[in-house]
């Protein structure tokens, strides 16, 4: 197995070869906040515009959008600590909202801004909430790309049972599986017939939809 070195230099250079197809004019720069350094990509001129990526991942999701952000903005794109080739972080006993305040809040200090627009998702969404209620003032609009991490929404159990039949259509005997689709709809409030009714005629991209939120 490599040292860690070398896979930070395979890293590198697997990010060069996707900057040079899809953004090679983006600067990479190593960035410095109060507990370690952190990788930033910028783009671009105009009104600052942050990308924070979720967990597991890093700022180069961004990378294949990043021209045409930056036709109207000065895009950057963090590494969050401990992803990408940020400083590595242990997360272990963090108070996850407290380091979301003072990671943004660092990394916009170093980079000389003051307000700017917040595009996130996931834990990158997390961290981008808590920092605009903290610091409401820095932010002028937020965009979520799906629900941030640590947000759930319950979904009745009629309603996902016959969801799950809707799944199980491809995988068993369409015979087999109506009847039981049949009998949790009957069950049902008038309500949840609508929302599984409109699920099952929509298809499976509004059944996945409605079961994760």
């Amino acid at each position: 197995m490599g040292t860690q070195a070398e896979m930070d230099r395979q890293v590198e250079a697997t990010r060069a070869g996707l900057l040079a197809r899809h953004a090679p004019d983006t600067l990479v720069r190593r960035v410095r906040w109060s507990q370690g350094e952190t990788q930033v990509l910028e783009l671009g001129t105009g009104s600052p515009l942050l990308l924070v990526h979720g967990a597991f991942s890093d700022a180069f999701i961004w990378v294949p959008i990043l021209p045409e952000l930056a036709r109207n903005h000065r895009v950057l794109a963090v590494d969050l600590p401990g992803h990408g080739l940020a400083d590595p972080f242990d997360y272990t006993g963090v108070d996850l909202l407290e380091l979301a305040r003072t990671f943004l809040r660092d990394i916009l200090d170093a980079l000389e801004v003051r307000t700017l627009d917040l595009v996130a998702n996931s834990m990158g969404g997390l961290f981008s909430v808590v920092f605009a209620i903290d610091k409401p003032g820095r932010v002028s609009r937020l965009v979520l790309v799906g629900a941030p991490a640590g947000v759930h929404r319950a979904v009745p159990l009629q309603l996902r049972m016959p969801l799950a039949a809707f799944r199980l259509l491809d995988l068993a005997d369409a015979e087999e599986v109506e009847p039981a689709l049949e009998r949790a709809l009957d069950a049902a409030p008038p309500d949840v017939i609508s929302l599984a009714w409109i699920a099952l005629a929509s298809g499976p991209g509004l059944s996945e939809l409605a079961v994760t939120g």
